[in-house]
């Protein structure tokens, strides 16, 4: 204890001298100042003249006293909260803080709120017959929760033989009551701990089913996150070591923990920075050649990188860090959904950083990231695609405040849930603690308030899960209950071990690849009888019963799996077109969305796009304006993005006056009255939606329309045309949604200053539509793989694309 005393008093001096409170101290300094500046507390207890606490349960003794002060002269403070529901001892929430409450102010009023409107009877009993094993503990023991709910059906104890066997129970339970419920998302897996759920996710896989990681972790605290911030400060300043020890800690670079440490304590030795010791690594001894070269190739990596900082934007340094790192490309790989999107999100927040501010460097962004940060600034982290109606899985810790129509607490079991408690390495003194321990067994007493949590986030059904096998029994929470036997409320089903081999052994296959396994299996066993018997006569009917067994059944059972999938899509016909070339490209675009370079060509068609739409407003409006106004249209909407340099730029610029020129000379004299400029329109296709734009539509006779779409890239010809996807969705839309019969469907290539015009039939716009409806659901089951071709070579994510480095 005089090590620790003598440190704190170290750790105190050196936050005064850098004029720190570390968050601890932002509490009890405030507290110090209030006792010893009464004049202070007196200013601000008259500001505060209400004082409302919420989730009072999770306050610290420290906390409270900073109320106490706070509420001393208006007296006007009201606490919410259930000290049932305290679980968040291990990051200091107090064990009594409603007793010490209640000291603080002996006239308390105290309201009971005791009528649950979440829950059914049945789940209410069973939370109850858990928390009252806590009673020395419980600030009020005679404390019942009731609801006018109905009764509900019997919470469901599941004891198995083991945690692969667990999942596969739970999972088969949710297959069985999805056909009920219609919706994944109503159901929760919540598990003590994160590891905890590996065998659940396993098996989620396997059958194609929607799900959701919901994480506590903030945004900025995700490791990818924490990876590449570092690995960026480490570029804008490899003399940063504490940043520079965790880039290079990366497995990329595979040098060994004890190697790293050598490197830092030689450093720290030399009292030189890491990056120094890397410089001169060769010189230093106890590293063999490969760990030398991987030393060399991460210096070169940092130093290339360190080139762009000078020269490039933000956004730029950022690409090419993942580019030549392949950080994303392994993300991908190892197919961790959202660790990508997440760093897909940061890359749009350095975007929208270089698009808004002055400074576009590496070295202004980090600046304002790290202003963002102090301010506590967040970002909501993505969501992976195809889980917005999955099966959400949760510790019970982050499901606190949350509610389900059906939870499911897994792997109730010794050493998992209740969890072991853990001894502080030093233990605090009881001297120094400034509150009542309660009876007991504080942890036990811990872990059963957070099972009563996970319980009460049921609001239907509630299904508690147990393994029971050689050294791992059921939790003791369970076994309170099956030793009451309390069968007006619960029903305990026990399962035994796997029936066949191939279900018990870990192999890497999924649900159908393990059913074709055991067909085939079966076929050779009765194949092998055959010859042993020559009974021919009922070898086909056993054939036929066997693919009954093993495929019938699965298509079955994969169409209740994937026709739950009740996500609707809006798309557009970029998002089409992009899918049909290739559905990993569309993954990468639309799914993590993967920010993609500016190119001259896009934002060029953008400026000449805005120019004919300001030109034709002008002519609806009876005004036929001279060539000259419709350059200084196009002046007005230029855009400067894309381009390599001031000379491309101007390249463009001047084959945009060129086109428009043409086409004015063109057009300008036969103008069709115009029914519509940048149309918007919307076509339901079932339960999914196709929206878009349409650049110009012409009246021609009665209902008759021309759709007319400009182009700015290279002509296509006429068998293409009329083949077109575009304008097939737009004959489409004139039909489903705006009203219109589309007579000429055309492209106009400003290029070459020339029309194409096309046709639809019926049966085509019906073709079109199915294509669409075909397109949406292979997006929803999660078709995305990527299609060779020649669009590979200009490809914005060949970078990331596995078929591409193969």
């Amino acid at each position: 204890y005089k090590e620790i005393e003598k440190l704190y008093y170290l750790y105190q001096k050196k936050l005064r001298e850098e004029n720190c409170l570390d968050y601890g101290d932002l509490i009890l300094s405030t507290c110090s100042l209030f006792k010893n500046k009464p004049e202070v507390l007196l200013e601000y207890g008259k500001k505060f003249k209400y004082i409302l606490v919420d989730e009072f349960q999770d306050t610290n003794i420290a906390q409270i006293e900073l109320l106490k002060l706070l509420s001393r002269y208006c007296k006007n403070i009201c606490v919410v909260g259930d000290d049932d529901q305290s679980i968040y001892r291990f990051r200091g929430a107090s064990y009594t803080s409603f007793k010490y409450f209640k000291n603080f102010f002996p006239e308390l009023i105290h309201i009971k709120l005791t009528q649950n409107y979440r829950s059914t009877k049945n789940i209410l009993k069973v939370a109850e017959r858990v928390i009252s094993h806590n009673e020395k503990s419980r600030y009020d023991p005679k404390k019942n929760l009731w609801t006018e709910n109905e009764t509900g059906d019997k919470t469901n104890i599941i004891i198995t033989p083991d945690f692969k066997y667990e999942a596969k129970v739970v999972i088969d339970k949710i297959e069985k009551l999805v056909e009920k419920e219609k919706d994944y998302s109503k159901f929760a897996i919540l598990y003590r701990a994160h590891s905890h759920k590996d065998y659940i996710l396993q098996e989620l896989k396997a059958r194609n089913i929607p799900y959701t990681i919901i994480s506590e972790k903030g945004f900025f605290e995700s490791s990818e996150i924490k990876d590449i911030i570092s690995y960026l400060k480490v570029i804008l300043n490899p003399e940063n070591s504490v940043d520079l020890f965790r880039v290079i800690s990366d497995a990329r670079w595979n040098i060994v923990k004890e190697k790293l440490l050598k490197i830092a304590n030689y450093a720290d030795y030399n009292k030189t920075s890491i990056w120094n010791v890397l410089k001169i690594i060769r010189s230093v001894e106890g590293f063999d050649e490969i760990e030398y070269e991987n030393i060399d190739k991460f210096i070169s990596f940092i130093e290339e990188l360190a080139e762009l900082k000078f020269i490039e934007d933000a956004d730029v340094v950022f690409r090419a860090f993942l580019k030549k790192s392949g950080y994303l490309s392994n993300l991908i790989g190892k197919g961790d959904e959202q660790k990508v999107l997440n760093v897909s999100r940061f890359f749009r927040f350095i975007q929208d950083y270089v698009s808004q501010k002055e400074d576009k460097t590496l070295r202004g962004f980090l600046e304002y990231l790290e202003l963002f940060l102090k301010a506590e600034g967040e970002i909501e982290p993505e969501k992976y695609i195809d889980t917005a109606n999955g099966v959400k899985l949760l510790t019970v810790h982050t499901a606190k405040g949350l509610q389900f129509d059906n939870v499911f607490v897994i792997s109730l079991c010794s050493r998992r849930f209740p969890s072991p408690g853990k001894r502080n390495p030093i233990e605090l003194p009881v001297e120094l603690m400034k509150e009542e321990i309660p009876e007991g067994d504080v942890n036990i007493q811990e872990e059963r308030r957070l099972f009563y949590v996970a319980i009460t986030r049921a609001k239907k059904r509630l299904f508690l899960s147990a393994i029971d096998k050689k050294g791992t029994r059921p939790s003791k929470f369970i076994k309170e209950f099956i030793e009451k036997g309390d069968n007006e409320f619960i029903e305990v089903e026990r399962f035994e071990e796997f029936d066949d081999v191939i279900d018990k052994i870990d192999i890497p296959l999924d649900r159908e690849e393990k059913a074709e396994l055991k067909f085939k299996r079966e076929v050779l066993r009765i194949t092998d009888e055959l010859l042993r018997s020559s009974d021919f006569e009922n070898f086909s009917d056993n054939v036929k019963s066997l693919w009954s067994k093993y495929y019938l059944d699965r298509k079955k059972e994969k169409k209740i799996i994937t026709g739950e999938k009740t996500r609707t899509l809006v798309l557009s016909y970029t998002q089409i077109n992009t899918y049909k070339t290739c559905p990993m490209q569309y993954k990468f675009n639309y799914v993590y969305q993967i920010p993609r370079p500016k190119h001259a060509a896009l934002t060029f068609g953008t400026s000449i796009h805005k120019t004919l739409q300001k030109f034709y407003e002008e002519i609806r409006k009876g005004n036929i304006p001279p060539l000259e106004k419709m350059i200084k249209i196009y002046e007005e909407n230029w855009i400067s993005e894309g381009y390599i340099d001031k000379d491309h730029e101007e390249e463009y610029k001047k084959s945009g006056y060129t086109q428009l020129s043409e086409y004015y000379e063109k057009n300008v004299k036969e103008i069709k009255p115009i029914l519509g400029l940048e149309t918007e329109f919307s076509i339901s296709i079932g339960k999914h939606k196709v929206k878009g734009y349409i650049d110009r539509i012409d009246q021609l006779k009665d209902k008759n329309v021309e759709v007319i779409d400009y182009k700015t890239g290279s002509p296509k010809k006429n068998s293409e045309v009329d083949k077109d996807l575009q304008l097939s969705i737009y004959a489409l839309a004139c039909v489903k949604n705006l009203g219109y019969f589309p007579e000429l469907l055309s492209f106009y290539f400003l290029e070459k200053n020339e029309k194409i015009t096309t046709t639809r039939t019926e049966e085509q716009i019906k073709e079109t539509e199915e294509l669409i409806r075909e397109t949406a659901d292979s997006i929803i089951s999660e078709k995305f793989e990527p299609k060779a071709g020649h669009h590979c070579n200009w490809c914005d994510f060949r970078w990331i694309c596995p078929l591409w480095e193969k």
